[in-house]
């Protein structure tokens, strides 16, 4: 079974309640109709914080005291 035909099965079981919600999920996986990428969706849990946390990881848990006794 294809990950396709698997998705068609899963619909398939999804309570009738419950295809709004499950239709707004799979929604913000689509691209925009200007054929730019979605955006990323409500699950990944984006945060707040510095523009540049990835690149300096390091520093910021250093300066929060991470790993220190």
């Amino acid at each position: 079974m294809t990950t396709r035909e698997e998705v068609h099965a899963l619909l398939e079981q999804v309570p009738q309640a419950n295809l709004d919600d499950v239709a707004e999920l799979i929604r913000q996986y689509l691209p925009h109709e200007d054929g730019g990428e979605p955006p990323y969706p409500r699950s990944l849990g984006m945060g707040h914080g510095p523009g540049d946390l990835s690149a300096n990881a390091d520093r910021y848990l250093a300066e929060g005291g991470f790993g220190e006794s």
